[in-house]
């Protein structure tokens, strides 16, 4: 496993575009638009591109959450890994990730 890269070192973070959601944003997503597209919350939710789990973070108030992500950040509050399918993860009814449109 890489051992995770600091931030302080910068090229990670720039390099890997980190872009991350505001958790307020998260639980507007989840109390205000989930409900008008699905009737229920999931109870499992899969942040594929967690990065420090700004999204994360907040979708754990509602529904367990896995983390993974391309880098691994020691900041995360969440743990992180590259692929939970290869750990066994239960299969996600939920992923959740922020478009990033360029």
């Amino acid at each position: 496993m890489k051992k995770p890269a600091k931030l302080s070192e910068g090229t990670v973070w720039e390099n890997l575009e980190l872009f991350p959601t505001p958790p307020w944003a998260t639980r507007a997503l989840v109390e205000i638009a989930l409900p008008r597209v699905v009737a229920e919350r999931p109870a499992f939710a899969w942040d594929p591109c967690a990065g420090l789990g700004h999204m994360a973070a907040p979708l754990s108030e509602y529904a367990a959450v896995h983390t993974s992500d391309v880098h691994i950040y020691e900041l995360a509050p969440l743990p992180a890994e590259h692929d939970p399918r290869a750990r066994g993860a239960p299969p996600a009814k939920s992923i959740v990730s922020r478009f990033e449109e360029r």
